[in-house]
């Protein structure tokens, strides 16, 4: 965690006067992005840096080889 969202927090639950945090929103966001390996071994990335945690995506792959009974899937945190 951030310390600006520590002290953020802190401070709302120490009684501050909550007017100062009327326009205040907290969303949890990614640190880092977030990415499928692919068959040349590079990284597709499928949720960016900063992105919203509660979200979803669809993202179409083809097959590498003819006949494969099964994708194996490695999801990588990156920079």
């Amino acid at each position: 965690m951030s310390e600006a969202f520590v002290g953020g927090k802190a401070e709302i639950l120490s009684g501050m006067d909550q007017r100062v945090f009327r326009d205040v929103l907290i969303v949890n966001v990614l640190p880092l992005p977030i990415g499928l390996e692919t068959a040349d071994g590079s990284m597709e990335v499928t949720r960016r840096r900063n992105g919203r945690i509660s979200t979803t995506a669809t993202k179409y792959f083809h097959i590498y080889e003819d006949n494969q009974c099964g994708p194996t899937v490695e999801v990588y945190e990156d920079e």
